[in-house]
């Protein structure tokens, strides 16, 4: 699988079909660039005019990509629902980070990876 926006997705262990979510997916860049493989994928973000610009490019271009208007603290997902979540640069916007993180567990299935990134000096050379 090719990286996508320095996430190497083979650390993931992804495979075509399966499902990931995307936190603090913004207008769905990274998340578009993952279905683009044959993945699944779900974004979840707090802003609604992020998430209709999301809709429309991921509709325009045909693929499994659904954005979500979504509280990352109350995730609208069934327990161990996805393989993978990621989360690049969301996390220090988040003011209940334990919160999230707990969500994230829950929806993340037993065997699932996560690939969560904050800002720092190394971050882009991480992935």
């Amino acid at each position: 699988m090719k990286n996508v926006n320095k996430i190497k997705l083979d650390f993931l262990h992804l495979k075509k079909g399966s499902k990931v979510l995307d936190i603090g997916c913004s207008y769905g860049e990274q998340a578009m660039g993952i279905a683009k493989q044959g993945i699944i994928v779900y974004g979840i973000d707090s802003s609604s005019k992020l998430i209709k610009k999301f809709k429309l490019r991921a509709k325009q271009a045909n693929l499994k990509c659904y954005g979500i208007l979504a509280d990352a603290t109350k995730m609208p997902f069934e327990t161990n629902y996805f393989d993978a979540i990621v989360a690049t640069e969301v996390f220090e916007h988040i003011p209940n980070v334990k919160k999230v993180i707990d969500e994230s567990f829950r929806v993340l299935s037993p065997r699932g990876r996560a690939c969560i990134s904050v800002p720092s000096k190394i971050s882009e050379e991480i992935f």
